[in-house]
């Protein structure tokens, strides 16, 4: 029966109208949760753009580290003309893993490279000044007469 009684007390407590004996002190209550609701929001605002700024520093340190290893990689494994491999190197596609603290990706990509550039990786490889090695036969040279006296006086 007690169960009831308790049923019956909260139907009346429902029922029964709310009294408000100070109406100015509920006011003040209201303004103050609204005051502190403001402060609130601010504050999350605040820090919802601490939190992007400091992300996107973190974002900024982690592709300066990323590219700083695989330079340094690059440099380490004595590839040969390291310094012209950097224009090649897509930086977006190499990872820095946190927990073994290396780079991934380099390697692949100087794989890639290898195969698109030989003349990188190979000095005996040069296209510089080989623009005619497709021709057999030498090149006439038209001798100013001064050169074709020369020549002629060193039996050449």
């Amino acid at each position: 029966m007690e169960n009831n009684d308790i049923i019956e007390k909260s139907y009346e407590v429902m029922e029964s109208e709310l009294v408000i004996e100070d109406p100015r002190k509920v006011l003040d209550a209201l303004d103050r949760a609204k005051s502190d609701a403001k402060r609130n929001r601010e504050e999350k605002e605040e820090f919802k753009k601490n939190y992007e700024k400091a992300m996107e520093q973190l974002s900024d340190w982690e592709k300066r580290l990323t590219a700083e290893k695989a330079e340094r990689q690059m440099s380490l494994s004595g590839l040969p003309n390291s310094d012209k491999l950097k224009k090649y190197i897509d930086f977006d596609r190499i990872s820095f893993n946190v927990e073994t603290l290396e780079v991934e990706g380099v390697e692949e990509q100087i794989d890639e490279i290898k195969n698109e550039y030989p003349e990188l990786f190979d000095p005996k490889i040069v296209y510089g000044g080989k623009a005619d090695s497709g021709i057999s036969s030498p090149v006439k040279v038209n001798n100013s007469v001064s050169e074709l006296q020369a020549r002629l006086l060193l039996g050449k």
